[in-house]
């Protein structure tokens, strides 16, 4: 996603290589998609 792109630009310009990993925007959207159809969805995180 656009986020995630400008502050790995924005770590890479600063020298600093460390970038969280986050939900890709893509899973949002299916999770969205799957919600659409009248399922529930109930994410955990670990």
């Amino acid at each position: 996603d656009v986020n995630g792109r400008t502050k790995m630009y924005k770590n890479i310009v600063d020298g600093n290589h460390y970038m969280e990993a986050g939900m890709p925007e893509s899973f949002n959207v299916l999770v969205k998609e799957i919600r659409s159809l009248g399922i529930s969805l109930e994410l955990e995180q670990d």
